[in-house]
């Protein structure tokens, strides 16, 4: 039997990690698939 090692993960600021805020994500009721007001070629 071999002896074998472990692998580390290692990088710059490893240490200094900012905690993850968890989020609640809503689902729309009514999806909205429209456009508030129709594009023409005039508003380019």
């Amino acid at each position: 039997m071999t002896n074998r090692q472990k692998s580390k993960l290692v990088w710059v600021g490893k240490e200094n990690q900012s905690m993850v805020e968890s989020r609640v994500l809503l689902e729309a009721t009514v999806p909205n698939y429209h456009a508030e007001r129709r594009i023409t070629s005039a508003d380019f």
